[in-house]
């Protein structure tokens, strides 16, 4: 596992871009200078050292604060490739899926919390790992506007 001194000795954090760069060079690919990473295919940077691939957004918590985050480095804003400290927080898988903002891909509404039925549109939420129905409602951005205003209520780790 890479120590937070190790990290400083071979990569430069930026706190205020979120942006790593090489200070040493390790291989042929990742020459002194060059900003370190590469992004995935779900957005998140990820560097690799020492043949260990790292998530960005945990060797940021490491460099500043000297350990790993204890929970998940959540971005804040939802923008996975934002690793600027200002945008990071260390808490809990469930806060952390609290934070989406948009609605999954197969979501056929398009709206985060909401799905259409026979008699309107249902706005649902997880409160506590329990589904909670909050109505079926006449149209989507109605039942949209009552689950942010659940979501807002009910998840701590809500940012919208």
């Amino acid at each position: 596992m890479i120590t937070a001194d190790y990290l400083r000795t071979v990569l430069r954090y930026d706190s205020d871009s979120g942006l790593f760069t090489w200070l040493v060079c390790l291989s042929r690919n990742q020459p002194a200078g060059h900003i370190a990473g590469s992004m995935h295919e779900r957005g998140y940077i990820a560097i690799r050292v020492d043949g260990v691939q790292y998530p960005a957004a945990r060797l940021a918590w490491l460099y500043v604060f000297g350990k790993f985050p204890e929970g998940v480095a959540d971005h804040i804003d939802g923008l996975p490739w934002n690793n600027r400290l200002a945008n990071l927080r260390d808490v809990s898988k469930t806060v952390n899926g609290q934070n989406q903002k948009r609605a999954h891909k197969n979501n056929k509404i398009g709206l985060l919390g909401v799905h259409q039925e026979r008699k309107g549109f249902v706005a649902q939420i997880k409160v506590n790992g329990k589904r909670v129905w909050l109505g079926n409602h006449s149209n989507p951005s109605l039942a949209h506007s009552v689950y942010l205003e659940a979501k807002r209520k009910y998840q701590e780790g809500c940012t919208i």
